[in-house]
């Protein structure tokens, strides 16, 4: 259930969805390589607004790859890309109050895609260590929503404490 199934900010309408569609993919692991990539349709069917049905894609894929016993890389991408329908109110002035707005219904793809990358090392038994840097990009033809684009990283060392540590 959607409470704003048309995305508009002046007519809030609920609505009841079923989503079904198949998942196709292929992997093959290795001890020192692996990979896989997968597609998902989606097919979106709204209860009593035929206008917001709407078909969704969204791959994937990902690949690891073991350097010797301590390191190991990865990276994975994700692309979706999807319908949103949009219900604009048009032109109605302060005078007009008894005129009941009128309203249309539009779609606007939207896309959005993440690639990650992330290499782990463990230094010792107990010390380990991780870097990953993660490219997001966004775009819609929605005219309230902008393209973007992010860039992040993240480093981190982690120390499991043993019986022997004081803390």
């Amino acid at each position: 259930f959607d409470t704003n199934a048309a995305r508009s900010e002046g007519v809030e309408e609920g609505e009841t969805s079923f989503r079904i569609g198949p998942t196709v993919g292929v992997s093959d692991e290795r001890p020192k390589f692996g990979y896989g990539v997968r597609y998902s349709p989606i097919y979106e069917k709204f209860v009593e607004r035929d206008e917001f049905d709407k078909l969704s894609h969204f791959a994937g894929g990902s690949m690891n790859y073991r350097i010797g016993n301590k390191t190991a890389l990865s990276l994975t991408e994700n692309f979706t890309l999807t319908q949103l329908a949009n219900q604009d109110s048009f032109g109605l002035e302060a005078d007009d109050i008894d005129i009941a707005p009128r309203t249309e219904t539009g779609r606007g793809d939207t896309y959005n895609n993440t690639a990650s990358f992330v290499a782990l090392h463990g230094f010792s038994q107990r010390f380990s260590g991780q870097f990953s840097l993660t490219h997001q990009f966004f775009d819609s033809a929605d005219s309230n929503s902008s393209k973007n684009s992010t860039l992040s990283g993240l480093t981190s060392l982690t120390y499991v404490a043993g019986a022997r540590d004081h803390v």
